[in-house]
């Protein structure tokens, strides 16, 4: 009997829920929601970004960024102003309290590679990573380039 080759789907989103639930259980024990976190990450890196410039970064759509923002300006970790050079635009910047966070909560990643490291070499975790960001960018462009996100029919039965 011929070894069934395992399915990239499934292998994927089995990752990815471990993935998904590791994060979870990190942000839960910092009291930080992973989205909060990853967005005080990005402006701790570049503080004063508009919220579609964040959205970018962090793979999130405007809306679903808005509420996110919305909730960070709620608990005091981030503030909203207009830019001086576009009014129609709105620029977030960390408040005390989000630049404080930078020191006090321990970098998620962190704890992610060590936890990752417990299953994979270093050499592994790297290759996973140039992988990862290459199969990223693929299917960027796809998306990209099918809008509609329809399959394509000439791969499949008559």
């Amino acid at each position: 009997m011929q070894k069934k080759e395992p399915l990239l789907t499934s292998s994927f989103h089995q990752a990815y829920k471990s993935t998904k639930k590791i994060f979870y259980c990190l942000g839960q024990e910092q009291g930080l929601p992973i989205a909060q976190w990853s967005a005080l990450k990005t402006l701790w890196n570049v503080d004063g970004l508009t919220i579609s410039e964040m959205g970018e970064k962090l793979f999130i759509k405007n809306s679903t960024m808005t509420a996110l923002i919305d909730r960070m300006e709620r608990d005091g970790l981030v503030r909203r102003e207009r830019d001086p050079l576009d009014r129609r635009s709105v620029r977030v910047f960390l408040s005390e309290k989000g630049a404080c966070l930078k020191d006090s909560v321990p970098d998620l990643e962190v704890y992610f590679r060590k936890t990752v490291s417990s299953v994979l070499s270093e050499e592994e975790i790297s290759t996973l990573i140039l992988l990862l960001d290459k199969m990223s960018v693929g299917l960027g462009n796809y998306l990209e380039n099918n809008k509609n996100c329809t399959l394509q029919k000439e791969n499949c039965c008559p």
